[in-house]
């Protein structure tokens, strides 16, 4: 009895041990010319296609001042590009740089301290609401994601880490074109829109998980004791000093500077060629200016 039962678990168990064993070798890689890595294992048995865009950035390319800014950025990657996710980019943008004008003016104040004038503070902020509800007459809310939908997008999710952040999704495998389009698009043209409003969305996600968790806040107390002088010790949700002051203008360059091609890696594994994908690849993403 004990030799059949051994016979049939061998007989099981020897294909996936195959499958396990030659998987890197199955693993094709392409850089594009301006540097972004491209991995790919195709996988015919049903058609569909997972993706993940994988930059390296996460809490630890933070200092003091700046930290949740890799954490809102991913927040802000949801929020459209010059063309999704607007009815007009033209006069949105015009808006867009008054609200951040207004937003200068109110970090400046901030910054005298306890010589801040709060009726000042309080009036630029009544200016920033009111352009912020100008902007948003131009705004098609969570277009990015219903487009998705529509087209039969499953697990379209992102997460950020303390050495890098991840954007996943699969699609029916026809649908490659469309996510191509979009996710090339929205690596190459972010929009900082809704900024503020959700800014104060990540800081209730805070005090959700942190400030009114007890186990949150023992890891984030733990790991500031432990990290005392490396950026690991800092939250990936920002300490909240920084998260209420981060502006749009500084998540805008925080991107440019970590999100260029160089730094990130693209995998795709599903129903696909890859001699047949890697130049539609390059021709959406190989566009994108290649950054240090």
């Amino acid at each position: 009895m004990k030799k059949w039962i051994l016979i049939v678990f061998t007989i099981i168990l020897t294909p996936f041990t195959a499958s396990a064993q030659s998987l890197a070798d199955r693993v094709i890689e392409h850089t594009l010319s301006n540097g972004l890595r491209i991995l790919m294992v195709e996988r015919h048995q049903v058609p569909t296609i997972s993706f993940q865009i994988m930059y390296r950035v996460g809490g630890v390319n933070e200092v003091n001042g700046n930290t949740g800014i890799a954490h809102l950025y991913e927040h802000m990657a949801f929020k459209g590009t010059e063309k999704i996710g607007t009815t007009n980019y033209a006069e949105e943008k015009k808006i867009l740089a008054k609200i951040e004008a207004i937003n200068h003016k109110i970090v400046q104040e901030k910054r005298k301290g306890i010589q801040a004038d709060d009726k000042r503070l309080a009036t630029f902020e009544i200016q920033r609401e009111k352009l912020q509800e100008e902007a948003r007459q131009y705004v098609i809310p969570n277009e990015l994601a219903e487009i998705y939908d529509r087209n039969g997008a499953v697990g379209f999710n992102a997460s950020t880490g303390k050495d890098f952040t991840n954007y996943i999704v699969s699609f029916p495998a026809n649908r490659l074109p469309l996510w191509i389009a979009m996710e090339s698009d929205r690596m190459a043209h972010p929009v900082m829109r809704e900024f503020y409003k959700e800014r104060d969305v990540v800081m209730e996600e805070r005090r959700r998980s942190v400030e009114t968790n007890p186990g949150g806040k023992l890891y984030e107390t733990f790991l500031a004791t432990a990290f005392a002088a490396h950026p690991y010790g800092n939250p990936t949700l920002g300490w909240p000093s920084d998260e209420q002051n981060l502006s749009a203008t500084q998540t805008a360059e925080f991107f440019k500077v970590y999100y260029g091609p160089s730094n990130t890696v693209i995998s795709l594994v599903g129903d696909f060629k890859a001699d047949e994908v890697i130049p539609q690849l390059e021709e959406a993403f190989g566009k994108i200016p290649s950054a240090p």
